[in-house]
């Protein structure tokens, strides 16, 4: 729960854009620091402690590295390929084009 907590004073400050790709490591560890100098931890929170690499949350370290205009960006362009297949499903059907159906082969023929 130490990850969670810390990592969640990281979002609260770099919530627009995040800390950037790959940086959850570095920043993390110095939120840790500020942490236990403040001294309000448990003797819990203190054998937890350690050098964290990840987030042990895909999603939650997505949302810290890259903020909430990152996240914006990713549905707006997961939203743009999702419309794009139905619009091709809906106008081709199953009799789409030889072209197509490399990059949607699991899903056709």
């Amino acid at each position: 729960m130490l990850v969670y907590k810390i990592s969640s004073v990281i979002f609260s400050d770099n919530y627009a854009f995040g800390v950037g790709e790959g940086r959850f490591k570095s920043t993390f560890l110095q939120y840790q620091a500020d942490y236990f100098e403040k001294g309000k931890f448990t003797e819990k929170e203190l054998l937890l402690a350690d050098n964290t690499y990840f987030a042990f949350n895909d999603y939650w370290q997505f949302m810290v590295e890259k903020g909430l205009v990152g996240i914006a960006v990713f549905l707006s362009i997961s939203a743009v390929v999702i419309r794009l297949v139905i619009f091709l499903f809906k106008k081709y059907g199953r009799n789409m084009p030889d072209y197509w159906y490399f990059p949607l082969q699991p899903w056709s023929r």
